[in-house]
């Protein structure tokens, strides 16, 4: 047999705690998990964000939009905003001019919080972002593990 085996690296951050090249400036509405499109899984809760016309929408309020309009958020923005802080949390990344601190108390506590969302969505979102969600947990977890030995 001649069939080969492709094996495709998802992991969206290296060992180090940074954020893969490949997963960086990804463009808004792009997949992060690496898999194809984003599905909607929520219907918009107003008949604006309803509109067939995506380029007549506002800007969420309390938001500026500088240089044009923000797209829809999607569970994957909600899922990155949660995962943000553990990579710091853990002393992998740092604020810009400020040196990595370890917090493993904190890192567990956003850890959990995405566990948390696991948990609550678990059959309401599409298999796509289950395994976004779980592939992310999983390396979040193994990080913790080895910074708390």
């Amino acid at each position: 047999m001649d069939d080969k085996i492709k094996v495709t690296d998802k992991r969206m951050f290296t060992a180090e705690g940074e954020l893969r090249e490949d997963r960086r400036n990804r463009g808004a509405g792009e997949d992060v998990s690496g898999d194809g499109p984003d599905q909607e899984t929520t219907r918009p809760l107003t008949a604006e964000a309803a509109s067939p016309e995506p380029s007549k929408r506002s800007a969420p309020k309390g938001r500026p939009a500088p240089g044009g309009e923000l797209p829809s958020p999607t569970f994957t923005d909600l899922v990155g905003l949660l995962a943000q802080p553990i990579a710091m949390f853990l002393g992998d990344a740092s604020m810009p001019g400020a040196e990595a601190e370890e917090n493993l108390p904190l890192a567990r506590f956003h850890i959990d919080l995405l566990e948390l969302v696991q948990t609550k969505t678990k059959g309401n979102i599409s298999s796509e972002e289950a395994q976004l969600l779980e592939s992310l947990l999983y390396q979040m977890r193994m990080r913790y593990v080895e910074k708390a030995g």
